[in-house]
């Protein structure tokens, strides 16, 4: 699993690194999201099985909603610069 200091930038050391591109960066952060949308799909189906514990389960569709939540914050965000872009006079 991917710790959250993952989708911060790459600090720059020098001219010989180049910081990740935000489509790498913005891939990451989509693949983090789908894990834990299977993860919880995964708890849900142990649970109806009798395989797996309530806490567990519910932590998991919890951690799912809040990444959910931030990939469409950050979603929201690019739109909102875009538009900004967009229509800025030349």
């Amino acid at each position: 699993m991917q710790s959250p200091s993952e989708f911060l930038p790459t600090p720059i050391s020098g001219n010989a690194h180049q910081p990740e591109p935000f489509s790498h960066v913005f891939t990451t952060l989509l693949n983090h999201t789908n894990n834990t949308q299977l993860q919880a799909e995964q708890h849900m189906a142990e649970l109806e099985a009798g395989q797996d514990n309530l806490i567990e389960t519910v932590m998991s569709i919890q951690k799912a909603s809040q990444t959910m939540s931030m990939l469409i914050q950050v979603r929201n965000h690019i739109v909102e610069g875009y538009h900004e872009t967009f229509n800025q006079q030349v």
